[in-house]
């Protein structure tokens, strides 16, 4: 079951309270907490803050994940830049993690009267997959661009990873939009994987979706006895593009 805080709401000193001569929307933060090598829903303790404030000290919101994994952050408050996800395990076996979300704010369209100051909605997906501290693990770095096939413009579109034999769309491990210009980037710091698959799904739906499963390649830097962790098995570094085709031809 989420417990939801009520902590602080908004960029002012007073807990709850949003200054409306500053622009203001509303943020909403989901995602999931599994395991890297197994892949199983994990119980964890969730945190938003500022990213250069210490979680366990200033946090904005805490909840906890669902029995499923499942967690969800939502406000109306002052715009923020940029928030910073915590994860903490309940299993001391897990490493913690945490990642830096930019907040980009989006209202769809503009009615009389009103507010001019409201900025819409923040919606952003961060999973985490936590990595055993006793099994291998390394950094995977896969980034890409996105095109037409018959044009060769760039592309906006959904990307996630996931593992080759799961769904993208229920278990993906992340997920994010490519930028204007067709690129995105994944990296993360894991459990070992032997593969992933990569899903491109556009938004110009004249364009069919695809998917490639990548065979990760860590390499790391010499061991050197007391001072490298053994299970560190370095990164792996992968370009995966794509050129969509156009499903009227």
């Amino acid at each position: 079951m989420t417990v939801f805080a009520t902590g602080c709401s908004s960029n002012d000193d007073e807990p709850g309270k949003i200054n409306r001569d500053l622009p203001f929307g509303r943020y909403s933060i989901k995602g999931n907490v599994s395991a890297a090598d197994s892949g199983l829903p994990l119980e964890a303790e969730m945190r938003i803050s500022i990213p250069t404030d210490p979680s366990g000290v200033k946090s904005i919101q805490t909840n906890k994940t669902e029995d499923d994994g499942k967690y969800y952050f939502s406000d109306e408050t002052n715009v923020y830049e940029a928030f910073k996800v915590v994860c903490i395990p309940k299993d001391p076996a897990y490493d913690p993690d945490s990642v830096v979300v930019k907040l980009g704010y989006w209202l769809e369209c503009f009615v009389g009267g009103m507010d001019p100051m409201y900025k819409g909605v923040a919606f952003h997906e961060v999973n985490f997959q936590l990595k055993r501290n006793d099994l291998p693990f390394g950094q995977y770095s896969i980034k890409g661009n996105v095109s037409a096939a018959d044009s060769g413009e760039p592309l906006r579109a959904e990307m996630r990873i996931a593992l080759p034999d799961n769904p993208s769309d229920v278990k993906s491990l992340q997920i994010q939009r490519s930028e204007m210009d067709g690129t995105y980037l994944f990296s993360d710091d894991t459990n070992v994987y032997e593969a992933l698959k990569v899903v491109c799904i556009p938004e110009d739906r004249t364009y069919a979706p695809d998917s490639v499963v990548v065979t990760l390649k860590y390499e790391g830097d010499c061991y050197l006895p007391g001072i490298t962790n053994p299970l560190d098995r370095g990164r792996a570094f992968h370009e995966v593009n794509f050129q969509l085709k156009n499903r009227k031809n």
